[in-house]
């Protein structure tokens, strides 16, 4: 049985290591679907957008509608010569699950671009 869940809104901040706003990062929204019906879950979850930027204080919200199970999010922003990643964060969104998540996002210290 394919079940959906309620839409969960989730809010954040992408931050440098010491706790600055990164603005204009991506945040991305994803799953690995298991277990029966994993390929229907795939198939209607890459069907939506999860992508949004964070503003100039480093604040995003996104939405993790439609399919409850185990997410993950990830950030980055790529600036003229160098780049900053996040490290994946896990979460689940359970069927009854209703109440606003809060997640911030750390990303790494500039990484330069190799040429």
């Amino acid at each position: 049985m394919l079940r959906l869940s309620e839409p969960v809104k989730i809010t954040g901040k992408a931050l440098t290591k010491t706790g600055k706003p990164v603005a204009g990062a991506w945040i991305r929204l994803w799953n690995r679907p298991t277990g029966p019906n994993r390929l229907i879950k795939q198939l209607c979850f890459e069907q939506q957008m999860y992508q949004v930027t964070s503003d100039a204080n480093g604040a995003f919200t996104i939405w993790a509608a439609g399919i409850e199970g185990g997410f993950k999010l990830r950030s980055g922003k790529r600036m003229e010569k160098s780049y900053r990643m996040s490290d994946e964060v896990p979460f689940e969104v359970e069927p009854t699950h209703h109440e606003a998540l809060e997640i911030d996002i750390e990303l790494s210290d500039p990484i330069p671009i190799a040429k």
